[in-house]
């Protein structure tokens, strides 16, 4: 693998959620959108970098393994999905635990379908 390989598959922290004033801005000013296995709150930021962040809370996943799983998985369907999302917007999801016995696909398809209906993806030509 090439340096340019691995730089086009890193996930920056400059994508991440990460201080506690963001996710509050985003419960504060964003709305709140659901889909079958996670829940998604969008909000528009002042910069024009598209973030996330991913809570997976001790109550809904009882094992570490599980929270450190779910993370990983939506992390990786926002990395991947980044180039046709809108510029400009603070994304928090919420997984629910039917997110547990799905496949990558299907988690893929849901957290595609319920930005679609955000508004986040790029118009198609």
């Amino acid at each position: 693998m090439s340096l340019a390989d691995a730089k086009r598959l890193n996930f920056p922290s400059s994508k991440r959620l990460a201080k506690q004033k963001d996710f509050d801005n985003v419960f504060r000013k964003g709305k709140r959108f659901a889909g079958s296995c996670m829940v998604m709150w969008v909000a528009s930021a002042s910069h024009n970098i598209t973030r996330v962040g991913v809570i997976a809370s001790k109550k809904i996943f009882r094992k570490a393994v599980e929270r450190s799983r779910v993370r990983r998985v939506l992390r990786e369907i926002f990395r991947l999905n980044l180039p046709e999302m809108k510029s400009g917007v603070d994304i928090v999801l919420f997984p629910r635990q039917q997110i547990l016995q799905k496949k990558y696909r299907e988690i893929e398809a849901d957290f595609l379908n319920t930005a679609e209906i955000a508004g986040l993806l790029k118009k198609k030509l």
